[in-house]
């Protein structure tokens, strides 16, 4: 499995946006992250970073999948326990 893709200019231009964590949905249980597999969502973490992460898998209490950083999508996981909200 590759573990980088680069961001294509499309991409770039539709993913400047950030939605406001008033706006997001909380987590509230495995469930709800688990029904947007294969989505691509905007995650906000506890420590008020956020990024848009393409859901691969979950699995246990863990999300895998692409998330968007330095304009390339990189492989990586998440803890659903480090997640505020998801949009």
């Amino acid at each position: 499995m590759q573990q980088s893709y680069p961001l294509s200019e499309k991409q770039k231009t539709a993913l400047r946006f950030k939605p406001k964590k008033t706006s997001c949905m909380q987590v509230r249980t495995l469930e709800d992250l688990k029904n947007c597999t294969g989505t691509l969502v905007f995650i906000w973490l506890k420590n008020n970073n956020g990024f848009w992460f393409y859901i691969h898998a979950v699995t246990g209490n863990t999300l895998y999948g692409y998330m968007m950083t330095l304009n390339m999508w990189r492989y990586s996981s998440v803890s659903i326990q480090h997640i505020c909200s998801f949009y």
